[in-house]
């Protein structure tokens, strides 16, 4: 669960900047699906840079399809939520594995993020999506290393919802 007010910052920070673009949250479900993502989020502060991971096949710009396929390729958790830095947010796509972030495109594309934050995000919160849900959306694009691999945080919540309702 992520508290109220950092979910809340994570918010204004998603609709004051460009992300709301890369994640298109109908107005119908725009309430629930922020409850949703504070209730079955998660806050994570421990970052491990594995030496292994530097490849270059995760591009830059493409944090969504990196992740995913870390995941895959790796056994990986997979989350889609915000990283952030001394209460700056971007919405993002990041990995966790033995409890610890591995954030693939960090690792692989620094710089990127120390334009943006003055260095690299050291506070991430995010909604876990399992493997077979990657697998189903974009395991084409993903096996074709595609550079425009989607975000699926929205499109969960929405299986989540039609799920919940079947009960």
């Amino acid at each position: 669960m992520i508290e109220s007010n950092l979910a809340q910052q994570a918010r204004n920070a998603f609709y004051m900047g460009p992300d709301h673009e890369t994640l298109a949250i109908d107005q119908a479900h725009t309430e629930c699906f922020w409850q949703w993502f504070e209730d079955k989020g998660s806050i994570f502060r421990e970052v491990v840079s594995p030496e292994n991971l530097f490849d270059k096949r995760y591009l830059s710009g493409r944090c969504f399809g990196n992740a995913q396929s870390a995941a895959i390729g790796n056994n990986f958790r997979y989350l889609e939520g915000f990283a952030s830095r001394d209460g700056s947010f971007i919405f993002h796509g990041f990995n966790i594995h033995n409890g610890t972030i591995i954030d693939i495109t960090a690792l692989n594309h620094p710089d990127a993020f120390r334009n943006h934050f003055g260095a690299l995000p050291n506070h991430y919160m995010g909604v876990e999506i399992p493997l077979d849900f990657i697998e189903q959306s974009n395991g084409a694009s993903l096996a074709e290393n595609s550079m425009n691999i989607s975000p699926l945080l929205f499109s969960y919540f929405l299986e989540q919802l039609k799920l919940e309702k079947h009960f």
